[in-house]
């Protein structure tokens, strides 16, 4: 695939994640991910969320991330067999203002199918409590890296697949908690290759190059303090939301096989459905690629909010 082809994809992949974000229709007020997206889909329909503010350090900076998701019609191949499938777009990105900052950014596409395995709740009815999907992973990532004390360009093309586990169950055992979910854990689980790197370095580090093994685990929670009814049905809300996002990756290839972390924490005071007070902190380094630390005090708007 020529330099050409791979930013057209870059920028097609791009342009469909708003396009989907634009289409998704806002769930219910009150509506657990699953409800949301419809029956049997198991998807948590976005939503793409820009935060923009001064940082600790003194300079400007802005983060992008979220998903879209494309659920279709689950296929029944047998009574006590569901199988859901679906596409979604993710994207990554992070900015800062300062002269030496390295800013990255990612766009990911997954296809998925998988299927519920179900439990009974306190009215007898069988409702899932764990989702699990096998998923192909196409990524593009525009990276940055430091050479000599300049700035190099690091992009590429990064394939894999794994295991994407969601602990829907959670929710009953957390109703009327202190702390309540407001989506379900998610644990991914997945092993990944590079398949081309264009850079304008004299030299890549090999763990940027280096086949890896990464599990990432997200979670979002609301503290149930001023919470308030609100919506046609009547469904709490509370404004104190914490949304985080923890990343290790293991590189299998080359000499450094080091682990690696990177921490994405947003804690936020739902003000109203789309834009709202956020302290947002990002630091850490993915499959090779450092990123900055960040630490914002500004606003979150929820491009596609639920």
């Amino acid at each position: 695939m020529t330099r050409a082809m791979r930013r057209s994809a870059a920028s097609a992949l791009a342009a469909a994640l708003f396009s989907l974000g634009a289409q998704a229709a806002p769930a219910p007020e009150g509506a657990s991910p699953l409800e949301a997206a419809g029956p049997g889909s198991g998807i948590d329909v976005g939503p793409l969320k820009f935060s923009a503010g001064p940082q600790a350090d003194g300079g400007f900076g802005a983060t992008l991330n979220g998903a879209g998701v494309r659920a279709f019609t689950p296929w029944i191949p047998a009574s006590w067999l569901t199988l859901s499938p679906y596409v979604e777009f993710d994207v990554d990105a992070g900015f800062s203002s300062a002269a030496d900052a390295v800013n990255n950014a990612s766009v990911t596409l997954r296809p998925a199918i998988g299927t519920s395995f179900l439990s009974a709740n306190d009215l007898g009815m069988e409702v899932p409590f764990l989702i699990v999907y096998a998923y192909l992973d196409a990524r593009y990532r525009f990276g940055t890296i430091e050479e000599e004390g300049e700035l190099k360009r690091a992009n590429q093309g990064i394939y894999g697949g794994g295991l994407d586990f969601r602990f829907e169950g959670l929710y009953r055992w957390w109703e009327g908690a202190l702390i309540d979910p407001i989506d379900f854990p998610r644990l991914t689980v997945g092993y990944y290759t590079v398949d081309e790197t264009d850079t304008s370095a004299v030299s890549v580090p090999e763990e940027i190059l280096a086949d890896a093994i990464q599990a990432s685990l997200q979670l979002g929670l609301q503290l149930r303090w001023q919470c308030r009814a609100g919506g046609a049905s009547g469904a709490e809300t509370c404004p104190l939301q914490l949304i985080a996002e923890a990343k290790g990756t293991r590189p299998t290839t080359g000499l450094d096989t080091k682990t690696q972390g990177f921490y994405d924490v947003a804690l936020t005071y739902k003000t109203s459905e789309e834009v709202h007070p956020v302290l947002h902190y990002r630091s850490g380094t993915e499959q090779g690629l450092e990123y900055d630390r960040q630490i914002i005090l500004g606003v979150l708007w929820e491009l596609t909010p639920k």
